[in-house]
């Protein structure tokens, strides 16, 4: 059997979960040859997913893939590899392709099956939004799409994030709270934006919605935002993290004089973490950036990086 179609195989238990029976039902079915299967060396079964979709419209199954059409075995075996290999690069490619034809609604698909199927918000924006966004901006740059069709893709990956804003809202994420002095629970407070010039917000928008989940108290400033500005919102708001997504030619110098302002405008007695992210960032930054006087700076380069941050500091006041 080639190795393409290995990761186009489930197991009895993923064949289940996508037609939403027991595991039981699938094995029976096997077994009764009602199903068309293989077995491996090892004994165990496995089920190709066109031969999953066709015995779920036979009896009127519905199944998790179905939406994707033929290009359901090429969906399962892209998350495959990035579950397994982490390799995201067949996930990328097609939901870009998706994206340029337009189909919008594949596209949209394609990151919410990705998330039911196990990827956290992190890795699904890292692994396709992200890269998506830069693509775009490869693509207009090289002039391979104009810049009417620039901000018309851009704008179709806000909507997804705002479609996935909404569909969590009400999940509620175990994390630990702050004790307010009179022993109730108070929010944690972040302020998240972009430098200033920089109006492309979709990562700082990112953030957001990671830190929503956690439980956080957000004021999102959006594009475009001055130094001065997010320092004059954390006093304001005495928040605890501030957070500044960056996309500049001249990303450590700007960054640099950013810290510079904030460091001037620090008081004592609002202490926070700073955390400053961007694709871009050399991955000697944390080192080379200037870290005093805040209780810890922060540089991250992926979505999945700044939440292994929060979560140290997490543990760290857990200890």
């Amino acid at each position: 059997m080639e190795k393409f179609n290995e990761y186009s195989l489930l197991t009895t238990k993923q064949a289940a979960q996508l037609i939403h029976v027991h595991e039981s039902s699938i094995k029976r079915w096997c077994k009764d040859g009602l199903m068309v299967h293989h077995v491996t060396g090892g004994g165990h079964r496995r089920i190709h997913i066109d031969d999953l979709l066709e015995f779920a419209r036979h009896r009127s199954l519905s199944c998790q893939l179905a939406g994707f059409s033929e290009a359901a075995p090429e969906v399962w075996s892209g998350l495959r590899l990035a579950q397994t290999k982490s390799d995201v690069d067949r996930l990328f490619k097609i939901g870009y392709g998706w994206l340029r034809q337009p189909a919008l609604y594949l596209f949209k698909r394609l990151v919410a099956f990705c998330m039911e199927q196990g990827m956290s918000f992190s890795e699904a924006f890292d692994a396709i939004i992200a890269r998506t966004l830069r693509q775009i901006g490869d693509d207009w740059h090289e002039n391979v799409i104009d810049i009417g069709t620039e901000h018309y893709m851009t704008e179709i990956v806000r909507d997804l994030l705002h479609d996935i804003r909404l569909s969590q809202a009400d999940q509620d994420i175990p994390f630990p709270k702050q004790k307010a002095k009179n022993g109730t629970t108070a929010p944690r407070k972040a302020i998240i934006g972009c430098n200033e010039g920089n109006r492309h917000d979709m990562g700082a928008q990112a953030i957001r919605l990671i830190l929503e989940q956690q439980d956080w108290d957000v004021i999102y400033l959006g594009a475009d935002v001055p130094a001065s500005e997010f320092a004059a919102m954390q006093h304001r708001h005495n928040a605890q993290l501030l957070c500044i997504s960056f996309v500049t030619v001249n990303m450590m110098s700007t960054a640099a004089r950013i810290i510079d302002v904030l460091s001037k405008f620090y008081d004592d007695a609002r202490p926070y973490h700073l955390a400053v992210g961007g694709h871009a960032f050399p991955t000697d930054a944390t080192d080379t950036l200037v870290q005093p006087p805040f209780l810890d700076v922060g540089v991250y380069r992926t979505t999945i990086a700044l939440s292994k941050w929060l979560e140290h500091h997490k543990l760290a006041a857990a200890a």
